[in-house]
């Protein structure tokens, strides 16, 4: 399956003709939670900002030095978001054995796949 795009917002007018246009070209569409923190959350290294105005365009990671559009960001952030639901990722590293546990460890935000 592939991630054709994340949507922001479950409730919202056009959702079911999404639903409809998922399930007849056969992909998954899968939902962020409005609490998902897309714009504020650094896609780079994972850094949480504080809150960001609407008239701030430009994402700036006090972590990693990251400068990008706040657009971009917020859809690279769903993007992730999406394929970890489709692959079980939790966004650790692969390959990361942390105290042993060779699940991958970390945690995921949870959202509705349709």
């Amino acid at each position: 399956m592939r991630v054709t795009q994340a949507f922001r917002f479950e409730l919202d007018p056009n959702a079911l003709q999404r639903e409809a246009l998922s399930k007849h070209i056969g992909a998954a569409l899968i939902v962020a939670p409005r609490s998902f923190p897309s714009t504020r959350l650094c896609s780079r290294c994972g850094h949480l900002q504080g809150r960001m105005p609407l008239s701030q365009r430009v994402f700036r990671c006090e972590a990693c030095g990251l400068e990008v559009d706040r657009d971009l960001n917020a859809a690279v952030n769903l993007q992730k978001y999406g394929l970890a639901h489709l692959t079980g990722s939790t966004g650790s590293s692969s390959g990361s054995h942390a105290c042993g546990d060779p699940s991958g460890g970390g945690t995921a935000f949870h959202g509705r796949v349709v």
